[in-house]
Formats: C-alpha cells, sequence, structure tokens
C-alpha cells in the first residue's frame, strides 16, 4: 500500500524533527512548515500524529482549493495541535503592486477577533478584585443610565451581559468609524449613542451580537483601570503573551510587512482606507501577524484539558477555560457565546470555540476545538474572504477531529 509522500513527511516531522524545523527534501511543499511537539513516543501518541498527519494532507488541499477558486491577494493559515503550530501555509502576495509575498511576519487585521482580547482584559481585572462581572455595569459606567429597558421588570445590563452578547444592546452605535473620515471616533461620540436608545430586549434573554457593546466595554474598562484600552490591553495580554507585532495603527506597522487590505467590489479588488475606530477601538481594532495569533491561541487551548498546565499570566486557567463555555443567561441551542468567544456544536465535534473578525479590507478567523485539541486560524487581506474562511475553518476542525 502507498503512503502519500506528504503524509510520510507530516508524520516524520511530527514524531522526530525538533520543534522549528522546516520540512526538507523532495516531499517537502513551497511555503509550508511543519513544526513538532517533544513528547514521549507512546503508542497513542503515535496513533495521534499518523491521523493528523493524513487530515493534514485534506487540510493542505482544501485550503488551496479555496484559496485559488477565489483568487485572494494573500492569506496566511495554520493548524495547532495541543498548542502548537503543526502545520502553516501562507499564499499570495501582501500587496498587488509591490507582489511582496505573505509570510508569518505579514501584518493583517484581525477585527472582531479583538473582542476576545478585551474580554480577556476584563476578567484580568476580576481577577484582580477591580470589577464585578454580575453587578450592574452602570457602577462603571454611569452613562448606561442613559438607556430605556423594554419591561419594568428587565434586570440592568451587566458586564457578563456585555461579554456574551446578551446585553440587548444593538448590533452598531450611531456613530461613523467606516467612511473616510480624518479623525478617529471619540469617546463622546460613543457615549452620546445611549441617549434615548432602547434596549432591542431585556438583558439576559436573547443572544444578539453588538459590535456596540463592545465598542462601550473598551470605555469602560479604560474608566476603571484610568488607562487607555491600548496601554491596558497591552499590560493585560499583548505583552504577557510575547504578542510584539500588535499594532493600533497601519502606519505603526513596518510598510513592508503590513499587509495591504482589499475591498472586492464583485469584480476587482480595491485598496481601501483603515477605519478608524478610536475610541470604539475595542470592537475590532487591533492589527497581528500569524506567529502572534498562534500564540494567542496556543494559550487559550493549553488551558485545556485541566491541568496541563500552570496558572498565568495572565489568566488562570480556569477562568480561561471559563471564557470557552457559554457564560450568563442563554437559551438553548445549537450556538451561544461565552466571555468574547462564539461557542456552537459541529457535526462530530461537540465543543468548539470560534471567533472571526472582518473590516472591509481584511478577515481573520480562530476555530478550536477544547476536547480534540487542535485549532485553525487564517488571515487575508480581503474582505471576500470573511464568510469562505469561516466556513472552511469548520471544515477544518471536522477533518482534524475525524
Amino acid at each position: 500500500m502507498k503512503v502519500h509522500r506528504l503524509t510520510m513527511l507530516l508524520l516524520v516531522t511530527m514524531t522526530v524533527t525538533a520543534c522549528g524545523a522546516r520540512p526538507s527534501g523532495p516531499g517537502a511543499l513551497p511555503g509550508m512548515r511543519v513544526m513538532a511537539e517533544s513528547r514521549t513516543d507512546d503508542e497513542s501518541l503515535q496513533a495521534r500524529h499518523r491521523r493528523l498527519a493524513a487530515a493534514l494532507v485534506d487540510v493542505d488541499a482544501m485550503v488551496g482549493e479555496q484559496v485559488a477558486a477565489l483568487k485572494f491577494p494573500g492569506v496566511a493559515v495554520a493548524v495547532l495541535d495541543r498548542g502548537r503550530r503543526i502545520w502553516s501555509r501562507t499564499y499570495g502576495v501582501s500587496d498587488l503592486n509591490r507582489r511582496e509575498p505573505v509570510s508569518h511576519q505579514t501584518v493583517f487585521r484581525i477585527g472582531s477577533i479583538t473582542k476576545t482580547i478585551c474580554a480577556m482584559a476584563t476578567l484580568v481585572l476580576r481577577e484582580k478584585g477591580r470589577v464585578d462581572l454580575d453587578a450592574p455595569a452602570v457602577r462603571y459606567l454611569p452613562e448606561l443610565n442613559r438607556v430605556n429597558y423594554p419591561s419594568a421588570d428587565s434586570p440592568p445590563i451587566t458586564l457578563r451581559h456585555i461579554l456574551t452578547h446578551t446585553s440587548g444592546l444593538p448590533r452598531l452605535g450611531r456613530f461613523d468609524y467606516a467612511s473616510a473620515r480624518s479623525k478617529p471616533v471619540t469617546e463622546a461620540e460613543v457615549l452620546a449613542s445611549l441617549r434615548g436608545l432602547r434596549l432591542k430586549h431585556a438583558p439576559g434573554t436573547v443572544n444578539e451580537y453588538s459590535n456596540f457593546g463592545y465598542a462601550l466595554l473598551g470605555v469602560l474598562l479604560q474608566r476603571v483601570s484610568g488607562q487607555s484600552l491600548r496601554k491596558l490591553l497591552a499590560g493585560a495580554v499583548l505583552e504577557p503573551l510575547g504578542m510584539k507585532s500588535a499594532q493600533w495603527e497601519a502606519s505603526s506597522v513596518p510598510a513592508r510587512l503590513l499587509a495591504t487590505g482589499y475591498h472586492w467590489d464583485g469584480e476587482r479588488y480595491l485598496a481601501r482606507h483603515h477605519w478608524k475606530l478610536g475610541a470604539a477601538e475595542g470592537m475590532g481594532g487591533l492589527y497581528l501577524n500569524l506567529d502572534d495569533l498562534n500564540r494567542y491561541v496556543g494559550f487559550h487551548m493549553t488551558a485545556w484539558p485541566p491541568g496541563t498546565r500552570a496558572d498565568g499570566p495572565p489568566l488562570r486557567s480556569a477562568t480561561v477555560r471559563e471564557s470557552h463555555m457559554l457564560g450568563g443567561f442563554q437559551r438553548p441551542g445549537r450556538i451561544g457565546n461565552g466571555h468574547g468567544w462564539g461557542v456552537v456544536q459541529l457535526r462530530g465535534v461537540n465543543h468548539v470555540v470560534f471567533h472571526t473578525g472582518a473590516t472591509h479590507q481584511y478577515a481573520a478567523v480562530i476555530m478550536f476545538s477544547p476536547s480534540g485539541e487542535t485549532a485553525f486560524v487564517a488571515m487575508a487581506n480581503t474582505n471576500r474572504a470573511y464568510k469562505p474562511l469561516d466556513k472552511l475553518a469548520g471544515k477544518v476542525i471536522q477533518r482534524l477531529e475525524r
């Protein structure tokens, strides 16, 4: 029986090669890296590696077909096993004019994945005793007194409601961040959206995604911490995890590393301006490269199963696991929200944690299975990749867990 050359390459690399090595020889695929773990050679581990090696052959084909079919300008993807990258690919270019190839250091905007980092910072403050997730959020942001509740028996909005998208706040606030404005959104503009606002539903009764909720969360976190949101997230999450590529302004990223973002107008790719989120940055303003996104996902993955690693920094493992579970009052269903994360069941995979991110010129996705201990991450420099990458992530996780 013949063994696929890539399968054999991956199997040997995963079980023998030192971490960080690149595959070489006739079986290596251009642009692909395979990284190994240092683990004992017990039979169950060998079997796991054989299963994943076979799955990665299919994953490589699935991703390549998707990228080729839609002709994305540039894409960077990776698969992680137990918190370590075991496979990655880069496709295309970071800029259609310069033709600079995408690499692991290419920086993309991750959009709403930023929300998960804001949620982590909130949990850091809770562990320090600075916030109570179930206290009325008006305690920390008095301007929330401006909202009108839909019924007399509606409970007050809490931080847990905001984190889990069950607050009743609308998807968007009445402030402009997407146009080619010259100045970033101000705190006053974000808070002005609360005047006369009627909640869409009583807090804790309906799960409905709210960008506005996380814009308010960013303002609230600044009030509680006495720091700018950027400084808070850097100290609470980004620096402890070694995410050195993290930036909030495109102009802060070296030009050779920044992926130019492209909007697909139905016929061609057009370079577009970057959203100036300003005081609303908590809902989606961060830029990262693939290596740092892998570090971030790896930290979350290795909180599972309990007892896998020592606590922190920046969070206790039990707290990280809590963020991956359905939080607050949510109706039964296949999909819901943890603290910053989406939580879903897929066919054959009972517990999947995920988040997508998109602006009008970038797309990104994180999806991982705590029980199966595998993850898929992807970044692209076009909004056209948003839904395809989301669907692809689900298919990849199902294949890895089969």
